[in-house]
């Protein structure tokens, strides 16, 4: 039907709305396969649990870590924290360099990761489910273009913070 809210034209505030509305209902849905012991591993977490999993044959520091979402240290440590207390994550100190200490999955951790991985490829699966091909394939172009658009724009930031220290906080 013309002139719906469907049909009108979209203006990009509409663009981060809808997106706001997709976060929102997703937080609320919440996500089974984020459990551990009736608690709610949160997405920062699970993007920690992910990384390190992908780098599961070499195991970061914490810097490292930090330096891939672009965080403080101090930042990544409280999720590190978290997780060690949740027996998701373990330190391990360098036998080389006493001061050098790596992050990796234990056993629970990893269980976790392919817990979360399951359900969200369930999920996504029921998500697309009722939308076309096509729609699904312009969607994921979208997505990607995003992407190659905001990637520049966050060197650019990480620029800014190297040449004046007193952005470093943000």
């Amino acid at each position: 039907m013309a002139g719906t809210p469907a049909t009108s034209k979209r203006t990009p505030q509409m663009s981060w709305e809808l997106l706001f509305q997709i976060t929102d209902l997703l937080r609320v849905l919440g996500a089974p396969g984020n459990m551990l012991n009736n608690k709610k591993i949160t997405l920062g977490k699970i993007r920690v649990i992910s990384y390190l999993f992908a780098n599961m044959d070499q195991p970061p520091m914490l810097k490292d870590i930090a330096g891939v979402f672009g965080l403080t240290p101090g930042a990544v440590s409280q999720t590190i924290d978290a997780l060690v207390e949740d027996g998701i994550v373990r330190r391990v100190q360098s036998k080389v360099d006493r001061r050098a200490v790596y992050i990796s999955l234990t056993r629970q951790g990893v269980a976790l990761k392919r817990r979360h991985d399951n359900y969200f490829t369930d999920y996504m699966d029921h998500f697309f489910h009722n939308i076309d091909e096509k729609k699904q394939e312009a969607f994921m172009e979208v997505l990607e273009q995003m992407v190659e658009t905001l990637r520049p724009e966050v060197g650019k930031q990480g620029e800014i913070v190297e040449e004046n220290d007193e952005y470093e906080q943000i």
